[in-house]
């Protein structure tokens, strides 16, 4: 099962935390791309072991076939194993036989948004996150551009408007504090996939 160590990921939608929606006008916060693709929380253990886990389950790396799977292949691939001994860092997995790969992307690749400290029980701030994923070589979800002020329901729906580098309408936004004390997700309403 999930580690009961690390939460698990999956953002409210904004209709369901109006309360969270009244902190945009305090304006410490930032709004990511919300990519469609698996989620996944990479940490290494205090004996040094990589563990990779999707939404719901700890993975082996390899089946008893010797078939390996996408999580491990994207944590290799961005050599998660140097994570530090604390740390969980949780991505999204991007690309060809994820979700249909909406962004049109040639290769498997990750999206970091979170970094959940497990010996002290608290999530990262964007700060910390942004430098541990620019010393990793891991890249981070797109930074959207956006007002630091209150939003209305239609604003916020505007926002998460995106469009994937290919052109296709992306699933929408994650807006964050800075801090990493809150968050919640906007689906952008043109999304198909």
């Amino acid at each position: 099962a999930f580690p009961s160590f690390i939460p698990k990921t999956d953002e409210p939608n904004f209709q369901t935390v109006p309360e969270m929606v009244e902190y945009l006008a305090e304006g410490n916060w930032y709004a990511t791309e919300k990519a469609d693709g698996s989620s996944t929380t990479a940490w290494v253990d205090k004996h040094g072991a990589l563990h990779v886990a999707s939404r719901n389950w700890e993975l082996r790396e390899f089946t008893a076939s010797g078939a390996g799977n996408s999580y491990w292949r994207a944590a290799r691939k961005y050599g998660m194993e140097r994570l530090p001994h604390g740390l969980a860092l949780q991505f999204e997995i991007v690309g060809p036989g994820i979700q249909g790969n909406p962004m049109g992307l040639k290769d498997l690749e990750a999206r970091a948004f979170s970094l959940y400290n497990f010996k002290e029980h608290r999530y990262m701030g964007h700060v910390y996150l942004w430098n541990q994923c620019k010393d990793l070589g891991i890249p981070m979800a797109r930074q959207i551009e956006c007002e630091k002020r209150a939003y209305t329901v239609d604003e916020l729906r505007k926002l998460a408007e995106i469009r994937y580098a290919n052109g296709k309408h992306g699933e929408g936004v994650v807006i964050r504090a800075n801090d990493s004390s809150w968050s919640f997700k906007v689906i952008n309403l043109r999304y198909e996939n």
